[in-house]
Parts: structure tokens; sequence; C-alpha cells
């Protein structure tokens, strides 16, 4: 394969994975690509697009070969083939097809030998095998054949459905959705036999990479219920919500739905159909159960690295029996099994998401790998001096600002009052939210998930903002529409809704420029003189005005740099500033 071909193909790939080519504009530019290498010099590694079936011929027989050259041939006509008996000839009768090369156009076979000797020894070879098939035709129930079997592999049924697929382009909609159809005619328990083998594995990992290619190309970033391609999915335990999480396969009847507020994570593998109903009763608030009626102490949320003790507010709290009637926050659960784990930093979908309990979700988070950058601007007195930073372990970030109605959630399960928004959607961002309030969101989080989640320190916003750039924008020393929601031409009156999902960093994160400026946790500095190089966040009891880091819609260009850090009172309440967490991994 040529270096220019190879290159070429590695930008098509790339811009597919940014999202700057469709799926199918992807296909029909790699097509002609793929083509070009049909003409490519011999002594280059060979690209075997071959099936398996035809990778193996079998040797020719010596009685087939032709006479050596110089070896004058006798006259007499050919004798008829020699049948050989039964157990010999299904020896011989490979089952997979032989494909003949065509002939060169001198009139001499490859190696010397005549062209008509060839074409002999090919006639000869099929009278052989039509007088070996007619012999098996006479003799069926005679008890004198003798079949060969191919070994039976686990799941076997399972396999003649998945494999045609694993080796096929063709996964269009009516091809999935009869495959679909054929795994659910073989049932439950045969999937279930099949899933420990290896070529299962390949077919899930297979359907696993190509939902996620179509949620990452989907305006909402997820896909329908209804495609073809979820429907197989689900089918093979694959979760539609959590691809990535290992595939649950039931096999006997659903067992009853857990109660509302049982803390789990994604990371479970629970598909959509084994998931409590949205519909099923909750307790006031739709909180868990049982825990909180009877007073459970919350558990405090641990903030790994602050230089400082915190100034959070105090936990709410214990709800008394009597009381059950109230909204409470459910105490702190045990933790969860996640897919929210360090590996994922740095893969090309980092994504996880915790289970709240019932059907209810909590952010979308990627995770950041560890590292070390140089945090500031030496231009501007409030970001200097520049000192390097080093970011010892992974962490996970919401993909995006928190949204409406997942600060609403929280609202509806803690009796709280939530902040009037200037605007409606369930998809923006909510706003008009205080430093305390970005406090009690993340502690509720952490209750409701079992896992622990936090505000970020002004270091961690600012490496996972750079996603490994050292400029002062998004994309460099120069600032993109492209990169940044915010007012270029004219004052914007609001942010953008999650649908407009143009601008990720190299991280997968969204908005981290621009849209709304978000809180972090250390108090304010007039510079960074002093900070710390461990990533960790600066706070002080006796100064009451935090950060806020990213800018906002309203912003021009100036404000709009990676390394713009503003002071804003802890509670202040604007339309300019909202969430976004950390949240810690293992």
């Amino acid at each position: 394969m040529s270096e220019d071909v190879t290159a070429r193909l590695r930008a098509l790939a790339h811009d597919h994975f940014e999202g700057r080519l469709s799926l199918a504009a992807y296909r029909r530019l790699r097509g002609p690509l793929l083509d070009s290498l049909a003409g490519a010099p011999l002594n280059e590694p060979a690209v075997t697009t071959q099936p398996r079936s035809v990778l193996r011929q079998p040797a020719p027989s010596i009685a087939t070969l032709p006479p050596a050259p110089g070896v004058e041939q006798s006259a007499a006509p050919p004798q008829a083939p020699r049948i050989a008996p039964p157990v010999a000839a299904a020896v011989r009768a490979a089952p997979a097809p032989v494909s003949l090369p065509s002939p060169p156009a001198a009139p001499e076979a490859r190696g010397g030998f005549p062209l008509l000797a060839v074409i002999g020894v090919v006639i000869v070879g099929a009278v052989a095998v039509g007088g070996y098939l007619y012999w098996r035709s006479t003799h069926a129930g005679s008890g004198a054949s003798v079949s060969v079997v191919a070994p039976k592999a686990p799941g076997g049924e399972v396999y003649a459905v998945v494999a045609p697929l694993l080796d096929s382009e063709d996964w269009s909609e009516a091809r999935l959705a009869e495959t679909n159809a054929a795994l659910l005619k073989a049932g439950a328990p045969a999937i279930a036999t099949a899933a420990s083998t290896e070529w299962f594995q390949r077919f899930t990992d297979a359907v696993r990479r190509r939902l996620k290619e179509q949620q990452a190309l989907a305006p909402s970033g997820s896909v329908s219920d209804s495609g073809a391609l979820s429907k197989l999915a689900v089918t093979i335990g694959l979760d539609l919500k959590a691809p990535d999480s290992p595939i649950r396969i039931a096999t006997a009847p659903t067992e009853p739905p857990e109660p509302p507020g049982q803390s789990g994570s994604v990371a479970e593998g629970t598909p959509p159909q084994a998931r409590p109903s949205a519909s099923a009763p909750r307790q006031a608030g739709g909180s868990a159960a049982a825990a909180s009626a009877h007073g459970a102490p919350a558990a405090s949320v641990a903030h790994s690295g602050s230089a400082t003790p915190s100034t959070r507010p105090p936990a709410a709290a214990p709800v008394a029996a009597s009381a059950a009637a109230q909204p409470a926050i459910p105490p702190a659960s045990a933790p969860a099994a996640t897919t929210c784990r360090a590996e994922l930093g740095g893969t090309r979908r980092p994504y996880c998401q915790d289970v709240l309990g019932g059907t209810d979700l909590g952010p979308q988070l990627a995770v950041v790998p560890a590292g070390a950058f140089d945090m500031g601007n030496p231009d501007v007195a409030s970001e200097r001096p520049v000192h390097h930073v080093t970011i010892a372990k992974p962490f996970a970030i919401s993909v995006q600002e928190v949204s409406q109605g997942e600060f609403r959630l929280f609202c509806q399960r803690t009796g709280r009052a939530c902040p009037a928004q200037p605007w409606s959607g369930d998809d923006y961002p909510v706003v008009d939210v205080s430093w305390a309030d970005a406090h009690a969101y993340a502690e509720w989080l952490s209750r409701a998930s079992g896992h622990p989640y936090r505000l970020p320190s002004e270091a961690e916003w600012e490496y996972a903002a750079r996603a490994g750039h050292t400029g002062l924008f998004p994309s460099g020393d120069s600032l993109s529409p492209t990169d940044v929601y915010y007012s270029a031409t004219s004052t914007l009156t609001s942010p953008a809704p999650r649908s407009r999902h143009f601008n990720a960093n190299d991280w997968h994160l969204l908005n981290m420029v621009g849209n709304v400026r978000e809180w972090v946790e250390d108090s304010w500095s007039p510079n960074l003189e002093g900070a710390p190089g461990d990533g960790s966040a600066r706070t002080d009891h006796d100064v009451h005005v935090g950060v806020v880091r990213g800018g906002a819609y309203a912003d021009l260009r100036q404000k709009l740099r990676l390394t713009t850090r503003e002071p804003l009172s802890r509670d202040a309440h604007d339309a300019l500033t909202g969430i976004r967490l950390v949240r810690v991994v293992d």
C-alpha cells in the first residue's frame, strides 16, 4: 500500500471520527481508495480480502500433476478416472471452492507447462468430482456412505446467524433486521450459551462499535430505540445508553424492579428492558425508600487534593421517620460497579454515566487521562506566573454543562426550590445557580450514585479545557467561531442547547469555553502566585469570592481564552454562570 493512499485513508478516518464526514460520505470516499490498492506492487504486503473458506486450498494429488517438461505424453486416449473408495473420496473432496487465476496471454502456462495440459487437468478433476457426487446420490441410505460432519461450534445455531454478518460489509437496515429476527428465533438461552465464545465477543464488539458511531454522528448524541441496529444491540444484551457496559442476556423471566433510588451504575450493563419502570411508585420526592426515611446520616464527599478544608455548606440534617412524607436527600450508597474507569482516559470513546436510581441517569462524563501542562498566561496579571502542574490521576468530568433537566431532577428529589431560568428547555444549561447550589447538587449526585462528585479545581478545569494543547484558545493562538459559542458579531442573549453539538475538544468535552462560564472549587486570588503544582484547589475560609472559568455566550473574543479566570461572589446568581462537575474514578 503506498504511503499516499495510507495517508488519505487516515485523513478520511480522522474526518469521520471528528464528525466532519457522515458515515455514508466516509464509506463513499473510502471505496475508491481501497479499490486502488489492487494495483499495489507485488513486493508489498498483500491484504487478504477473501473469505476464510478459500484461504486454504487442497494440495493436488500426484495423479493430477502435469508431466515434467520434456517428458513425452502418450497419444492413447485417457482412461476414465478411477473413483476412489467413499472414505478416501470424502477426504479428498474438500468443501472449499477453488478460484482459478485467469490464464496468461502467452501460449505457455506458468512454469512452462503447456496450456492444454492445464485444461486437461481441470477437466479430469471435474469428472472425478462429478463421478463421486453421482456415487453418493446412488448409494444414499445404503449404509455404505461415510459423511464428514464439521465440528459444531458452541451455540451453533447462533453462529450460523452471526458468522455471515461478521465477514460482511452489508450492515444495512434490512440485513440487521433479518439477523435480529433469526437471533430472536434462536432464543435467549442459545444466545447466552454462545456469549462466552471468542467469535460472539467479536460480534458484540462490532455491534458496539457501530452503535457508538451512530450515536456520535447523531445530532442529539443518541440513536432511536426503534432502529434495526438498536434492536439487534438489545437482543444481544447491550445497553443503548452505555454501549461499553458488559452484555446482559435475560434467560429467565425478568425479576421485580428494584426500589426507586436503588443506586447503581450503567456499568452494571442493565439493558433498558430490564430496568425498573419509570412509572413505578416512588416515595416523596422520588427519593430512595427506606434508608432515607430511617434517618441514615449523610456521608461527606471527599475532595481529593484540596490545599485547605473546603467551605462547603453543611450537609442536610437526617430525616426522622415521622417526616417520611418530606422530600429527602438519599443517604450515601455503597460504591456501585461502574464503567467510569481510569483506563478509559485517552481512548476513542471515554464516556461513562452513573445510574441514580430507577431509570434516572446522572450527567454524561468523559474520563480525562493523567498528565502535566503549563498553567497560566504570562501576558495577563491575574493569569501569571505560568507554572507547571502535574495531574497524577485520571478523573471524569461532565461532557457538557449541567442541564436544566438534570438540575430539575435534583430539585424534585430533594424538595429544593429550583431557580427560575431566563429561558425554558431541559436541553439548555442551568444558570442562576450559586456556588452553594453547585455544591449541593454535587453532594446529592454522590449520594444517589454511590460515587464522589465535586467541583473541579482551577487547574483541573484548565487541564481538561486544553486537552493537550498549549495555545490560548481551543484551536491554538486564534479563536475560530466553530470552537466557541460566543458573541462574535452581535451580543447573544442565551446559550446554545445541547442539540448544537459542534465544538468538542480532543478529550470529547463540549463548550469548555463560551456558552456559560462555570464555577470551580477555588477561592479567588488576584494571581497564580503560590498556586499548587499538583492540580489541587486553593480554598480560603475568609474569602467569600469564588472563581468562574471559560467565559460565556455574551462575552467578546478577549474573554474567551483557556486561561481566563474571573472573580464572582459565591452568593451570586446570574444568567451567565452554570455548573460542570468532576467525578472521581479509580
